[in-house]
């Protein structure tokens, strides 16, 4: 099965921004305006009960993010995209975005790693405040990895692949030797525990939010704004 590296677009290539030459930046969730954080949210420094691999599930309706322009310095609601990435005070300290109800509904049809929470929202925009979600993938990659049943070739100049004789027996060691790796070709075969269509893994060749195939056509065909998505070549998820 292939797999699809899954990142939010930084700027809109067709609109050129009203202050440069440069294309026009997407705006940012800002959770300033948060009057219900009640400890739930980081803050000043002090993470939240949010917390990368810690869901809650009495969590408020958090009222409200607004969008905000780092690039303008100012609130700047000029799109309206389906995944928002966080700026600012107030928000999650955890893998995921803020997301519409559209996405939510779609994301919910299927298989998203374990654990996982949608945690309501609103986002201000154009005066009104919208149904939005903090989608929060709180899964231990390391806990779903097969160490001993991934394996690892280097591709050579006629395009041979030979098996590296390496011993990945955990996350440290899995980390070092993508480091040593940066210069050479490398194809990871990863072994996993449970497959999902989307999940997050770090340390490999565009490594972060992964996606299925699946997901990616669902993705395309349903024409959610603000992704960009590319082709993992160099990784397969066994």
């Amino acid at each position: 099965m292939n797999y699809y590296s899954l990142k939010l677009r930084l700027w809109d290539t067709s609109i050129l921004d009203e202050h440069s030459d440069g294309p026009k930046v997407y705006p940012q969730a800002n959770g300033d305006r948060i009057s219900n954080n009640n400890g739930y949210l980081s803050k000043g420094g002090n993470f939240g009960k949010i917390f990368f691999e810690n869901v809650v599930d009495n969590a408020p309706v958090f009222d409200y993010f607004h969008l905000y322009s780092l690039s303008y310095q100012k609130e700047y609601d000029w799109i309206l995209l389906d995944a928002y990435s966080y700026i600012g005070q107030n928000v999650p300290s955890c893998r995921g975005f803020l997301i519409s109800e559209r996405l939510k509904n779609m994301l919910e049809q299927f298989e998203i790693s374990k654990p996982f929470r949608f945690y309501k929202s609103k986002l201000m925009f154009h005066g009104k405040k919208l149904p939005y979600y903090i989608f929060h993938l709180a899964q231990n990659e390391w806990n779903n990895l097969i160490f001993e049943s991934s394996k690892y070739f280097e591709l050579n100049e006629n395009g041979n692949l030979t098996q590296l004789s390496v011993s990945v027996r955990n996350r440290k060691e899995f980390k070092f030797l993508f480091k040593e790796s940066k210069n050479k070709q490398l194809i990871w075969k990863l072994k996993l525990k449970q497959h999902s269509d989307i999940f997050y893994f770090p340390f490999i060749d565009k490594g972060g939010y992964v996606i299925s195939e699946k997901l990616k056509n669902r993705i395309n065909e349903l024409g959610f704004k603000g992704f960009q998505i590319t082709k993992l070549d160099k990784v397969e998820f066994l």
